[in-house]
């Protein structure tokens, strides 16, 4: 089983972490509030195993992610944000999986 591998990205001149496992379909997981991508610790490798293709950043202000204080950290903010990492790591087709609040940017993002 391949193992999640740590990267990062810069979007909205952040330095946003996340990791990566697998190959497939894409699936993004969305983590809550005063969470980080650890909620997700147990099942990366699981799905990664079954075929997909699996990532999981730390939002912005979250985990190892940059957390600036003048940012919005709404869930509006959070689904546009969630927009423009997808276009930073090129993905042009993915289910969005979250957790607590990381279900409510979910669904704002898939409502824009």
């Amino acid at each position: 089983m391949q193992r999640a591998e740590q990267k990062s990205a810069t979007v909205w001149g952040l330095d946003i972490r996340y990791v990566e496992a697998g190959d497939g379909p894409v699936v993004v997981l969305l983590h809550g509030l005063a969470a980080s991508l650890l909620t997700w610790y147990c099942n990366i490798d699981v799905l990664a195993g079954a075929g997909y293709r699996v990532i999981a950043p730390d939002l912005p202000g979250y985990g190892d992610s940059d957390k600036p204080s003048h940012l919005d950290y709404s869930p509006d903010s959070a689904a546009d944000f969630v927009y423009d990492f997808s276009q930073e790591l090129g993905l042009e087709k993915f289910s969005l999986v979250g957790s607590s609040a990381g279900g409510l940017i979910a669904g704002l993002f898939a409502l824009e």
